[in-house]
Order: C-alpha cells, then structure tokens, then sequence
C-alpha cells in the first residue's frame, strides 16, 4: 500500500502567538502520513471506548489546528497538541529542524499529565 502525506497545518505568526510558541515555527507545515493511523490502532484500547479512539482520530486535523493548547519538549523533540472531548485526546508530532513536522502518534493521557503539560 503506498504511504500518502496530508498537510495538516501551515504554522503562522497568528498561531504561534495563540498558542506562545518560539518563532522557528513560523513557515514549518504539521503533516500525517498514512502509515501513521496503523501505529494509532495500537492506542485504541487506552481509550474510554471505541468511539473515544475514533473521534479522536477522525478528529486530528481539528486537534492540531485548534488544540486547547500546545506544550512543548526540548529534551524528547516533542510537540504535544491537547484538546479534550470526553477524553484528553494527545497528538505528538516530531520536532526537527525540517519545514515539515511530522505526526508521531496519538493518545489519550489523563488529567493529571494534562495539568502538567499545561503548566510547562
């Protein structure tokens, strides 16, 4: 099956101000690629129910590009993009120094981290 790529988000200055992120981000483009929903499946059961883990997933475009808010990790190379339905819904996209930042994963994560990663 051929792995096919979908631009998520093009990050502008607007978006980095929302949401307080370094201006190196500005021009840099979120993107997904298609052999990423199999590795998602192996999250699914961390969900409250299957259709937790399916609106989270039908959902991702919407997480990245209008999250509750957005963390970052220097040390792990990490974005993190949170947005709560009925569970806290995490996607974590790679940070390089690349144009593109690619999708990693998705998952749920409980209040207790998502407080965290709201404070960092």
């Amino acid at each position: 099956m051929e792995v096919t790529k979908k631009e998520l988000l093009k990050i502008n200055k607007d978006y980095v101000l929302k949401y307080s992120l370094d201006e190196s981000f500005i021009g840099k483009s979120i993107v997904i690629y298609s052999d990423r929903y199999e590795h998602f499946k192996k999250h699914s059961l961390e969900f409250s129910s299957l259709e937790e883990y399916q609106n989270a997933v039908t959902n991702i475009q919407n997480i990245v590009c209008n999250p509750d808010f957005v963390s970052t990790d220097a040390k792990k190379n990490g974005m993190f993009f949170i947005k709560t339905f009925t569970d806290n819904a995490m996607v974590v996209v790679r940070i390089s120094a690349a144009k593109e930042l690619k999708v990693r994963t998705l998952y749920p994560i409980n209040n207790t981290k998502k407080d965290r990663l709201n404070k960092s």
